[in-house]
């Protein structure tokens, strides 16, 4: 038997290349973006002239052009990634892997959702290289960051930490949902293809994803729909946010574990795996 560890670092090692590709184009990308400030003079605000040096805004360029890049690297990669782990989840030449269906399901989502992170360290990684270089060179950036991080220090006292941590738990919650709907509607639409009959057409497939979109849409609208009065609560009183903010929390994590209990199940007898995938 396969053991699952080894089948995760596999499916890593091959979603990892799609990694390193993206930041390979977004380094490229981020180059011409940099000469294109540059020639601009766009970072000439942001030193104040003071230290007008070509290293300096050279720098100041590219940590602009890497910001302004991140989201759409990200955004771009989360669809690489949620196609790849479909196409893997339908593969043949994956499927041989002596393991059960639900550790080969539960290997394959995991990876991807990791390989999303890994790719979102890189990014910050970059983009913290660059400051530090634009910190080491640059005296007018060293004199601003020293007087803003004073400012963020006494800004911290005030800070509520738990309510930060729920909504990176959120947003981390949110993602996981991203890979976990598009295979419950890849699997359940498929199964349905597959063994029953008389649903071969596109027409017939069509409306069957759109109903369950239409179930999911309503699921997330009732979480959604709850996270809005934590925003107007938070503005007054933080622990009612709190609490309001553990319940959604609490929500979506019991969406996710359905929604991966059921893929799970959908998978191991159901779904089957395509031949030249």
């Amino acid at each position: 038997m396969t053991k699952s560890s080894s089948l995760f670092l596999q499916f890593f090692k091959k979603k990892s290349y799609w990694v390193h590709t993206i930041i390979l184009i977004q380094f490229i990308s981020v180059i011409f973006g940099a000469l294109f400030f540059f020639l601009k003079n766009e970072t000439g605000d942001v030193i104040g002239g003071s230290d007008p040096t070509v290293i300096n805004r050279s720098l100041l360029a590219l940590t602009k052009a890497f910001i302004i890049s991140f989201p759409f690297a990200n955004i771009v990669y989360l669809l690489i990634s949620i196609w790849q782990n479909e196409k893997i989840n339908r593969s043949q030449t994956w499927r041989l892997a002596a393991i059960s269906d639900s550790k080969f399901y539960l290997d394959n989502s995991l990876s991807s959702f990791i390989s999303y992170f890994y790719l979102l360290f890189l990014n910050l990684l970059e983009i913290t290289i660059l400051f530090l270089m634009t910190f080491v060179c640059s005296k007018g950036i060293r004199k601003a960051f020293n007087y803003s991080f004073q400012n963020f220090i006494k800004d911290m006292a005030s800070w509520n930490w738990e309510y930060l941590f729920n909504w990176a738990l959120l947003v981390i919650l949110f993602g996981l949902s991203c890979y976990l709907i598009v295979s419950f509607l890849n699997f359940s639409s498929r199964s349905l293809i597959d063994f029953l009959p008389g649903i071969k057409s596109t027409i017939a497939v069509n409306f069957i994803r759109f109903l369950l979109i239409i179930i999911i849409s309503w699921l997330l609208y009732k979480i959604i729909n709850s996270i809005g009065p934590i925003v107007d609560i938070y503005n007054g009183v933080a622990s009612a946010a709190d609490i309001n903010l553990r319940r959604v929390i609490l929500e979506y994590f019991g969406f996710d574990l359905i929604i991966l209990l059921v893929n799970t199940f959908i998978f191991s007898k159901f779904v089957e795996a395509k031949q030249n995938n």
